[in-house]
């Protein structure tokens, strides 16, 4: 009996599973299934009894290699020589390699089947997540089944392709990665084992030695230097993209350049808007008249229906329309196509290998900035409408929350004439929902002004007892009205605090309206002020529910409340702390927290001392956004 390769008997088991996942899905064949398992177990046994001589089968493989890939030198036909064998080998359905070009970007050079024939670019279903775990890692990967995979699992090339055995081993050259071989099977999982990893190993490395010497003996000077010359354009072409965050700049940036390295005559960049949706052109530049006025009007999908083919497949195409050539490219971002440039030049001619090249280099790079651009436009219009929306809100609720409070005290002032406790009682009751509209809106006005840099802070000399019976006029009815000791520690002769007066006020009446609402009835509040260097130290603390770690962790996030009972049934908008940590940070300084789980919370923090080289008022203007300067919301506010 003749000796059976071991690649023949891969062979025959990749084609035995793929019939057995043919006939689960399109009839009932277990008769069939029984015969087919029959055979399966012969070609396993087969297959046992062949490994039983590895190193013998080993040295075969690597001689016969080593044959194939040392006839040519043309890079083409050893690219394909290479693929072709490790198809072979493993026992792939098909397989890609991919090399580095000189900026580090992987791409696909050779696709093939394991008949020997070429893969179309439509058809190029691969993981590019695998592709750079492996470039990233330097290692080798091996995955019976891709989508239950926790490494990839949850990538996109994965899940839209449904990608079950793959294998992807990097090809070393000179100390370097050079690019990967990437074999898979789309339909069977758990078709590799450890052994086919080791063999495409075994021959990714004599075929990283083949390719390397077939690149440079293709190389030359003049090529060299013109890929110097594209690399030094690149990067200056990167370092002026990266500095834009404005869409329409950056868009017509890249659709000029565009047009300078392909000859084109002008350019449009188009986006889907929805996902399902048509292309629409976003912007256009004209080589003699610069940007293209009301571009974001017209549909190039209806115009040019080639354009949803290279959104789909993810390839540039070329075609010709009334004599002009026009080249679509896609631009993509994270597996996924974000945009589609189209270049039209007038002459009709086509790019050079050069030309598209130098393109296909510019839109990898362009593709981050782009991206960035369209979302930092997206986050400036989203912020600007909220702020609108803030600030009509609140313009429109001040009116009838006037008129609803002024008719209240109307009700309250006569009631008490005819002495109707119960709509005096009413009369209360509308007046302090109106207060805490008004507080709701005052807190939501300064959200705004904040946002839109119209919040000024104005520094003077301030006396600190003013500011501390200014507070305590405010609070102390309602300190008094859940039985609160009030203690208050300020020595006559301190000195006067450089601040804004009303909005230091502002702080600390959040501060201790705080500490009193949660303090259960019959606690203590304090406020201490004391001289340190040329500083002010505020202290506000309480004897109340106290704060954990993680609620610590959260102040200051906007409309944040911690989730007790307690804190929920007492008033309060999630505002207030963020908006008052905001101030302080304006002022120079930061509150600190010390709080204890039942025990109470201590909140303080410091301003500086009036100076007499502080002559002049300093007002400051202060635009921040509360998500990023407060990390923490207050439990209590």
């Amino acid at each position: 009996m003749s000796r059976v390769s071991n690649s023949e008997i891969v062979g025959v088991r990749r084609l035995l599973r793929l019939l057995h996942a043919r006939l689960r899905t399109h009839v009932d064949a277990d008769y069939m299934q029984d015969l087919l398992k029959q055979i399966e177990n012969t070609v396993e046994s087969l297959i046992a009894a062949q490994h039983e001589q590895p190193e013998k089968s080993r040295f075969d493989m690597l001689y016969e290699v080593t044959k194939v890939l040392g006839t040519s030198l043309d890079l083409q036909t050893v690219l394909e020589q290479v693929m072709d064998v490790v198809i072979q080998l493993t026992g792939a359905e098909g397989g890609f390699l991919m090399l580095l070009s000189d900026d580090g970007v992987s791409q696909v050079q050779v696709a093939r089947l394991y008949n020997r024939t070429n893969i179309t670019p439509e058809e190029r279903n691969y993981s590019r997540s695998i592709v750079r775990y492996a470039l990233d890692k330097r290692e080798s990967v091996l995955t019976s089944n891709a989508t239950e995979d926790p490494r990839f699992a949850q990538e996109a090339s994965i899940v839209k392709n449904a990608l079950l055995s793959i294998m992807a081993v990097p090809l070393w050259a000179r100390g370097n990665v050079i690019g990967v071989a990437y074999v898979q099977n789309q339909l069977v999982a758990g078709i590799f084992t450890q052994d086919d990893l080791e063999v495409l190993e075994t021959v990714a490395a004599q075929a990283a030695i083949a390719i390397d010497n077939a690149r440079l003996f293709s190389s030359t000077d003049q090529a060299l230097s013109q890929r110097v010359v594209q690399l030094q354009e690149l990067r200056r072409i990167d370092q002026r993209l990266s500095g834009m965050l404005d869409f329409d700049t950056a868009a017509h940036y890249l659709l000029e350049i565009a047009c300078y390295c392909t000859d084109a005559n002008r350019a449009f960049l188009g986006q889907k808007l929805l996902p399902e949706g048509p292309i629409l052109q976003l912007a256009g530049y004209d080589m003699e008249t610069g940007p293209l006025p009301n571009a974001k009007k017209i549909n190039l999908s209806n115009r040019y229906p080639q354009l949803q083919e290279v959104w789909q497949f993810e390839y540039a195409a070329e075609f010709l329309e009334d004599g002009r050539m026009l080249l679509a490219v896609p631009v993509l971002r994270e597996d996924r196509t974000i945009s589609v440039i189209l270049l039209q030049r007038d002459d009709g001619m086509s790019c050079t290998d050069e030309q598209r090249d130098m393109l296909e280099r510019l839109v990898l790079r362009a593709a981050i900035s782009l991206d960035n651009a369209r979302l930092y436009s997206e986050v400036q219009a989203a912020n600007q409408a909220k702020t609108d929306f803030v600030g009509i809100v609140a313009h429109d609720l001040k009116s009838p929350m006037s008129t609803i409070l002024g008719s209240a005290e109307l009700i309250g002032l006569h009631s008490g004439e005819s002495g109707d406790d119960k709509v005096r009682s009413y009369a209360k009751r509308i007046i302090n929902t109106v207060e805490r509209m008004n507080a709701l809106v005052s807190d939501l006005v300064d959200v705004s002004r904040i946002e839109s840099g119209s919040f000024n802070i104005d520094n003077r000399p301030v006396d600190v007892h003013e500011v501390v019976k200014t507070v305590q006029e405010t609070i102390i009815f309602d300190i008094q009205a859940r039985k609160h000791t009030w203690v208050t520690n300020v020595a006559s002769d301190i000195p006067k605090a450089w601040a804004d007066f009303n909005r230091l006020v502002q702080v600390l009446t959040n501060l201790v309206s705080n500490a009193y609402k949660y303090t259960p009835n019959g606690g203590e509040i304090s406020l201490s002020i004391v001289q340190q260097d040329d500083k002010l130290i505020f202290m506000v603390s309480d004897t109340g529910i106290g704060l954990s770690q993680d609620q610590i962790d959260n102040l200051g996030t906007k409309f944040w409340r911690a989730p007790t009972e307690f804190v929920r049934k007492q008033p309060g908008t999630g505002l207030g702390f963020g908006i008052a940590r905001m101030i302080i940070e304006q002022m120079g300084s930061s509150i600190s927290i010390e709080s204890e789980v039942g025990k109470g919370s201590r909140f303080s923090f410091s301003v500086p001392i009036a100076r007499l080289d502080h002559k002049e008022p300093g007002i400051i203007n202060a635009k921040a956004d509360l998500d990023k300067v407060s990390k923490r919301a207050d439990a209590s506010d």
